[in-house]
């Protein structure tokens, strides 16, 4: 059996088994319809029963019981708007679209691993999510999810990075970095909670490995996916080991899958000295970029910036430096051959004459022919940067 479908049908029997409904047998691939539940028949005092077992409107505790939700108990109509809700009210703040609006098609199954939640999630519906600047902003949320893809295929979209994760594959997601994804057909995915505390404890500079994908299928990942496909929320209570040790074990395997892109496992003099000498192989190439650089080290593009201004540099800076002395070094050289300053401009990574001698200026205070006159010895330094 296909694990999509394996994982239907798993979550379809976990929903109702909770809900108390008859469980129907069959091998159809999508949800079944199941008897509705009426907020008026089970509202008898106080919070109602489906306020209860959905938590629409506030944090539930899945200390002793998993929780689930299903788009199926509300109307058609309002079935993204409540997908929505659920989703900000226990996983992660969320615009999420679908071309199934009025009648999307969602399931939910959480509990608790100690002080992490880990979700169960499936949906028939195509699903675009945003997580915009005000979710961002939001003060009261410092958490992350860690994606591991049960069912269908998942697109990350960041400013400085994509990913597309396949079955098995992982991927953490920040609450403080601005993202989208989408899940262009029917999807599965387990997804655990972190608090940033505790991740912080595993993995410092969670940050700079948030947005990454963790390949599934080899080394250090394969290992964290294996022991994710066994985490199942209903049946959490079931394990010979407490939530929270379990959760401190996936935290371990989390930290040695991330391990080559974790800065906190290298110094940051030993990892910008590498930066740099990586960019002395590459500084000549005109569509050079600080992503590329990145990718090569093993970092993220926010944290070589970071390097960089830890060094009270920056990458630009220290890009023109490498070109600018291969310049002064063709400059040089042209005085007895027939190099143009546009042959020296593009060998030097410059898209043309104008641009190089524009940089040029600025950086050495005169022009390149100047530049070349002053070397010779025909004219003052000093008088050529007038």
């Amino acid at each position: 059996m296909a694990p999509g479908l394996q994982l239907t049908l798993l979550l379809r029997t976990a929903v109702l088994k909770y809900l108390n409904c008859p469980v129907a047998v069959g091998t159809a691939a999508h949800w079944i319809e199941y008897p509705r539940v009426h907020r008026k028949a089970l509202n008898v005092g106080g919070p109602s029963v489906m306020m209860r077992i959905f938590g629409f409107g506030e944090r539930n505790d899945m200390t002793n019981n998993p929780m689930c939700w299903s788009t199926g108990d509300v109307a058609p109509c309002r079935s993204l708007e409540y997908w929505n809700h659920v989703l900000a009210d226990n996983i992660l703040r969320l615009d999420v679209s679908s071309r199934a609006r009025l009648h999307f098609d969602g399931r939910i199954v959480g509990a608790s691993l100690g002080r992490t939640q880990v979700y169960l999630i499936a949906a028939e519906s195509d699903q675009k999510a945003d997580h915009g600047r005000a979710y961002v902003a939001q003060r009261d949320d410092d958490s992350l999810c860690l994606v591991h893809m049960r069912a269908g295929a998942f697109h990350f979209e960041a400013r400085d990075s994509t990913a597309d994760l396949a079955v098995g594959d992982c991927i953490l997601l920040d609450s403080k970095q601005l993202f989208r994804f989408s899940l262009p057909e029917s999807s599965a995915s387990l997804i655990l909670r972190l608090t940033a505390d505790w991740l912080r404890r595993w993995i410092p500079q969670f940050e700079d490995v948030a947005g990454t994908r963790i390949e599934g299928s080899r080394g250090w990942g394969q290992t964290l996916s294996h022991a994710l496909w066994n985490i199942d929320p209903m049946h959490v209570a079931e394990l010979a080991l407490p939530g929270s040790t379990v959760a401190d074990q996936l935290g371990a395997l989390l930290t040695l899958a991330v391990a080559p892109r974790a800065p906190a496992s290298t110094g940051r003099h030993e990892l910008l000295q590498r930066v740099r000498a990586a960019m002395r192989d590459s500084y000549l190439a005109a569509e050079l970029d600080p992503a590329a650089i990145a990718a090569q080290v093993g970092i993220s593009k926010r944290y070589l910036h970071k390097l960089f201004a830890s060094a009270g540099t920056t990458f630009r800076r220290e890009l023109y430096e490498l070109r600018f002395a291969e310049g002064e070094r063709l400059l040089l050289l042209s005085r007895g051959s027939r190099l143009s300053q546009t042959d020296i401009a593009l060998a030097c990574g410059f898209c043309d004459a104008s641009h190089f001698a524009r940089h040029f200026r600025l950086h050495h205070g005169m022009s390149p022919g100047a530049y070349c006159a002053a070397a010779a010895g025909h004219i003052p330094q000093a008088e050529a940067a007038r």
